[in-house]
């Protein structure tokens, strides 16, 4: 790996936030530690001290050198980088953000040499340092696209933040075509060989067919057929049209009632979702925060694993219950779920509407392919980590080393 020194800025990571980004990037950080465990002192986490228990979790993350920086502090100055912006934007400013980045760069990173590779895997940069290269994973641009769906001050915020930490990256990772296109079409990115595909990773270690699941504690919950949705309550995910589906469902078939089982975080859309469930008299079920072993139980024992955003990165989830011999498959028809689409057990429908929705199910109940486990096994070796590490230091990496 030469004298390269690589840093995995995950400082702005929450050990709360239960997201596919919290997965990413702790999945992506240990897997090139295993593929460069030979130089492993080249290799840096830069994280708050809330991460001092992950750092103790297994052989390889225990040998990693941490570098710890005190959670409180990173906490403020997070919340004077979103100032920062918002007046960027208000002032139409945004040398300010790349003047702050910079200037932040020279205290958190002074003991960092130069050359190094400082990955970023949570959408902007948190740091800037002249003299490093900096790859930026960038998992969507949403406001861009749906500004509907943001506060005016969160647009405001998120306006200049993305917009420059992607001019200031030397790479961008992107983990589906559709990404891609969406930062060339809004962000204007003229070096196109600056942003590159690498598709995210599926833990081998902990979805698995053979690995302990653990029933949530929820009484009754194995007795019920359910449909799950492990999505963060956030407005484009889509909860509503998916409730509005199988209320078409149920009501046509009152002997074999679909119920809808949900975790994560509410981001807002929770207290509507539920009460729309309740007018259409729809079981939705909601877990709130659960463990892997908890997901993987309902990835085994759902009827359908579902994922009916209508803007999304990537099919990780999807892949998840794949991997963990989930059943039947039920997706939006968008660009970051293409990866999926041509297999048997996966069906694919427009997310806006219900009636269509509806509709996949109903196929669903008519599908007697006996042999898709074995498809799904097949195709999922493709993509656990252990293999789609090799594209990140091929395409990052080595390109740096040569």
């Amino acid at each position: 790996m030469s004298d390269r020194t690589i840093v995995f800025d995950i400082t702005a990571l929450s050990l709360k936030y239960g997201g596919g980004v919290k997965s990413f990037s702790l999945d992506l950080c240990l897997s090139l530690i295993k593929l460069c465990k030979k130089d492993k002192n080249r290799i840096i986490i830069f994280a708050t001290k809330n991460f001092n228990q992950i750092s103790l979790e297994n052989k390889y993350f225990k040998n990693a050198k941490w570098h710890f920086i005190d959670t409180n502090l990173m906490k403020i100055y997070l919340k004077v980088l979103s100032l920062v912006s918002f007046f960027s934007y208000l002032l139409n400013s945004p040398w300010l953000v790349e003047k702050f980045y910079i200037f932040a760069g020279y205290f958190f990173l002074r003991n960092i040499p130069l050359n190094s590779l400082i990955i970023t895997p949570t959408s902007i940069l948190n740091f800037k340092k002249k003299g490093i290269y900096h790859l930026l994973c960038i998992h969507d641009i949403q406001h861009e696209i749906f500004p509907s769906n943001f506060s005016k001050k969160d647009y405001f915020i998120r306006y200049w933040l993305y917009r420059k930490s992607s001019e200031l990256s030397n790479f961008i990772q992107v983990s589906s075509y559709a990404i891609k296109s969406d930062l060339q079409k809004y962000f204007k990115i003229k070096d196109l060989d600056k942003i590159i595909y690498c598709p995210e990773g599926v833990n081998n270690k902990k979805f698995n067919y053979s690995v302990n699941a653990i029933k949530p504690k929820l009484d009754g919950i194995e007795n019920k057929k359910f449909i799950f949705y492990p999505a963060q309550f956030w407005k484009h995910k889509n909860h509503i049209n998916l409730i509005k589906g199988v209320h078409l469902y149920n009501s046509i078939h009152l002997k074999s009632q679909l119920s809808i089982v949900c975790c994560g975080t509410d981001f807002g859309t929770l207290k509507e979702s539920k009460k729309i469930a309740n007018e259409l008299k729809v079981d939705l079920v909601y877990l709130g925060f659960i463990s892997k072993e908890e997901l993987i139980w309902c990835y085994r024992n759902s009827y359908v694993t579902a994922s009916l955003s209508y803007y999304e990165s990537s099919c990780l989830t999807l892949k998840e219950a794949i991997a963990s011999d989930g059943n039947f498959i039920l997706m939006s028809n968008i660009l970051a779920n293409k990866d999926l689409k041509d297999l048997s057990f996966v069906f694919s429908c427009d997310p806006f509407c219900p009636n269509d929705i509806f509709k996949k199910l109903e196929e669903m109940r008519l599908f007697n392919n006996s042999k898709f486990k074995k498809e799904g096994k097949i195709f999922i070796r493709e993509y656990f980590w252990d293999k789609i590490v090799f594209d990140y230091y091929k395409n990052f990496i080595y390109k740096l080393i040569n």
